[in-house]
């Protein structure tokens, strides 16, 4: 990959075909072009724009993640709000929970996460792409935790994009 504002080369590693894909298998179903932005569940853009919703101290940067809670191994809940498709092509370890925004914002899944908190008692932290998603999935379950009398959730900085330039530099970036 070439990063022509940064003058960069940079290898990836591409995982196999999976026997199942709709696109590379041995008998695809897709055969035509298709909306980029409706498979992808994300926008065509490759700019990293942020946004800034959230105090500071509602939010997290991926280093104090990284060395306060996924390094010293303490029991936390990594709520990861990307679309499944991009959730299947990377994610971060200490296995994550995929609820994608769309369901957070709607409130489809929200009671999952507040059951899963609520049981074990564990401070929540939230991820996305880039930073901007993950804020607007806080400020929507901030209020329900608040009512419950439990700890807010806090975003990662940043998010993926962030750990890649800061925690893993092999880390995919797409």
């Amino acid at each position: 990959m070439f990063d022509g504002h940064q003058s960069a080369f940079r290898n990836l590693k591409l995982r196999p075909k999976k026997p199942t894909c709709a696109v590379c298998s041995e008998t695809p179903t897709l055969t035509r072009l298709i909306d980029y932005e409706q498979f992808c569940q994300m926008k065509a853009t490759d700019k990293d724009t942020a946004l800034t919703v959230l105090e500071p101290c509602e939010r997290i940067s991926v280093r104090e993640y990284h060395d306060g809670w996924l390094a010293a191994r303490r029991d936390h809940l990594l709520v990861d709000v990307r679309g499944a498709n991009q959730f299947e092509m990377c994610q971060l370890p200490g296995a994550p929970v995929n609820v994608p925004i769309e369901d957070i914002l709607s409130n489809r899944r929200t009671e999952e996460i507040l059951a899963r908190v609520q049981q074990a008692a564990l401070p929540v932290y939230v991820v996305c792409r880039r930073g901007n998603d993950s804020q607007l999935a806080v400020r929507h379950l901030a209020p329900m935790f608040r009512d419950r009398n439990l700890p807010a959730p806090r975003d990662l900085i940043g998010g993926l994009h962030a750990w890649t330039k800061t925690i893993d530099p092999d880390f995919p970036i797409y």
